[in-house]
């Protein structure tokens, strides 16, 4: 009989501690280093998104775990683009030969920094954020994807049947010697 005693809550463990930072989160990593982060010119545009049905207090940026209510914030990092008048549009990209409009909010200036939405994702799949910026005009994308089985997911799933099957390999491999029986004729 095989007997694993605590290995399998170490295995698990070490597996978590393994899966890489933006798996977890994106938090605690400086704003530079910030995968939700883009650049305008020297400014910054950091992006977070908000299903308070699924986790209230989690803050999202390239998965979001669930389709539904969802909030998109966009924070405008610098001054100069607070004076810049922004418009805010989302898309459903995927396989569509046509990206699907989900949201277009008309550009205006925001001087508190924050530009916010409430949308609702009705499926699964892949969306860009689109923030334009006027004067002089550009346009900056975030793209991330909606539903169960977001990146986060697969690679979480990944490292668990990884573990797993490494784990039966390793333990079925070694048998022990006082387990293997021998026929003797009598």
């Amino acid at each position: 009989m095989l007997r694993i005693g605590g290995l399998l809550p170490s295995l698990s463990l070490s597996i978590i501690l393994l899966v890489p930072q933006t798996v977890r989160s994106h938090g605690g990593v400086g704003i530079e280093q910030d995968s939700c982060v883009e650049r305008v010119g020297s400014s910054l545009i950091h992006f977070s998104a908000y299903q308070p049905e699924v986790s209230p207090t989690e803050e999202f940026c390239t998965s979001l775990p669930q389709v539904g209510s969802t909030i998109l914030v966009f924070d405008l990092v610098d001054e100069v683009l607070r004076k810049r008048p922004a418009a805010l549009r989302v898309v459903q990209t995927g396989d569509a030969a046509k990206p699907r409009l989900i949201l277009d909010v008309p550009a205006q200036t925001y001087l508190n920094g924050v530009v916010n939405a409430d949308i609702t994702f009705d499926a699964p799949g892949q969306y860009e954020a689109i923030v334009t910026l006027e004067n002089p005009y550009e346009q900056i994308t975030f793209p991330f994807n909606v539903g169960p089985w977001s990146m986060q997911l697969i690679i979480a799933a990944s490292f668990l049947v990884i573990g797993a099957i490494g784990s039966y390999f390793f333990f079925v491999g070694k048998k022990p010697k006082s387990a293997e029986l021998k026929l003797v004729k009598g």
